[in-house]
């Protein structure tokens, strides 16, 4: 009896460390792994929207060079002094005042100048602590890129914007732009963001690639998770990283804790307590789930305005053209004008509901089909689709209309906007350039003539 006594007590024994064992490597490990993934994805969805707000920064830098660039009244001047008409004094001296004009509404920009014959014809906040070296002064081909440095413990962007006349080069823009507000505010507790060039990415190891895509990886290194992701055809990189246990320890501990529960149950009543610990495994790889879906949310969708993002625009043109759809489209670039005014005389919170306002009524006239994209800051697109551009034309009026009954400010809102009707969505990024440039045309016929 005895002996059947201890055999049974050794078969509950085994049975017991057989289930705890089989539980760890079936259950237990195997969700603690998708809980890690689950965690990495999440961590990377939240990168790649610091990057695609990166990627908006220096795409308006760039626009507002190219603003400055197009403009015709300094541009012709130029003209004249190559053809003799205009000394360099007097090309200089009316070309002043217009070029800070232009400049000064940018925002974060610190230093601008213009450069001509190889020489700075006029410059913007002449007194900053840049240095102009020489190799800013010949400059071919760098129309359209960008440069990144770091100084006095501060990101700059320099932009090239080429001042052209029927293809012929008469100068070039150059824009300094601070990028430290930008990527402070991309820094936190679980990511770190610095930009490094093609050099430090070469000499340094970062890791075991984790995922990796055609512009952007995921690696890991003695404990430390990098997202980096390509800038500028692979001269500079955005390079954000965290502690790897900073990444998981709150999941991992609460796991953790869930399997001492569990063993505890093993040796008291491991069928019960088996069952909790697999619902409590399920929840927190639910709470992982649902947390992806908010990062995902913030990558697809503006917070300010819950216009669509620049992503989602992205996503929605790859759809179009694959399932390479016939119909007609107009795109409407509009801004608000004088809305660096408003946020410097108003303050901030003031400028935030006025695009809160904006995007709220564009949204009560526009048809469900229509898209609203906060294209950045106080630009937004909106693709039409089976809609002419008279048509167009009459619903922005309505907005503009629906704006001034509704102001409640003691200053107007109004917008400046351009269009372009295009029989294929193909020629989307020619007409949003087209666009882009109709709105500034609309923008300066509003202004005093020079």
């Amino acid at each position: 009896m005895m002996d059947l006594v201890r055999k049974t007590r050794l078969y509950n024994l085994i049975f017991g460390i057989s289930v705890l064992i089989l539980t760890i490597l079936f259950v237990y490990l195997p969700m603690r792994d998708e809980l890690i993934r689950s965690l990495l994805d999440n961590w990377t969805a939240m990168a790649r929207a610091n990057y695609m707000t990166f990627q908006i920064f220096t795409e308006k830098s760039l626009e507002g060079a190219r603003g400055i660039s197009s403009r015709s009244v300094i541009r012709d001047a130029i003209l004249k002094y190559n053809e003799g008409q205009l000394g360099w004094n007097e090309l200089a001296e009316f070309t002043q005042p217009k070029f800070e004009d232009g400049v000064k509404i940018l925002e974060n920009l610190q230093y601008a100048f213009r450069v001509v014959d190889e020489d700075i014809l006029v410059a913007y906040n002449p007194l900053s602590e840049f240095v102009v070296e020489d190799e800013y002064l010949s400059i071919p081909d760098r129309d359209g890129q960008i440069d990144i440095f770091f100084s006095h413990n501060r990101y700059h962007l320099i932009v090239y914007s080429d001042i052209q006349h029927n293809g012929k080069t008469l100068g070039t823009d150059i824009l300094i732009y601070d990028m430290t507000s930008l990527l402070d505010e991309m820094n936190s507790d679980r990511l770190q963001v610095e930009i490094i060039d093609s050099k430090k990415l070469n000499q340094t190891n970062y890791g075991l690639v984790h995922a990796e895509a055609d512009n952007y990886k995921v690696t890991r290194d003695r404990g430390i998770i990098h997202y980096i992701h390509e800038i500028d055809a692979g001269r500079y990189y955005l390079h954000m990283y965290a502690p790897y246990k900073e990444i998981i320890r709150s999941s991992q501990s609460r796991i953790n804790i869930q399997l001492a529960m569990f063993i505890l149950g093993i040796v008291f009543l491991f069928v019960l307590f088996n069952m909790v610990i697999l619902r409590q495994a399920n929840k927190l790889l639910h709470e992982s789930e649902s947390s992806r879906d908010v990062y995902k949310k913030l990558a697809y969708q503006d917070t300010l305005t819950n216009a669509y993002s620049r992503l989602s625009l992205d996503h929605w043109l790859v759809d179009q053209k694959m399932h390479n759809t016939q119909n007609v489209f107009s795109i409407a670039m509009l801004d608000i004008d004088s809305f660096k005014y408003i946020n410097d005389a108003y303050g901030h919170q003031v400028g935030d509901e006025v695009l809160i306002k904006l995007a709220n009524t564009i949204n009560t006239i526009i048809r469900k089909e229509d898209i609203l994209v906060r294209y950045g800051g106080d630009e937004f697109l909106i693709i039409f689709e089976n809609a002419r551009e008279s048509h167009v034309v009459e619903i922005l009026n309505r907005i503009q209309m629906r704006l001034d009954k509704e102001n409640i400010y003691e200053f107007p809102v109004q917008v400046s906007y351009g269009i372009v009707e295009l029989n294929n969505i193909k020629d989307y990024a020619d007409a949003v350039i087209l666009a882009d440039k109709r709105m500034y045309i609309h923008k300066n016929s509003k202004k005093p003539a020079d």
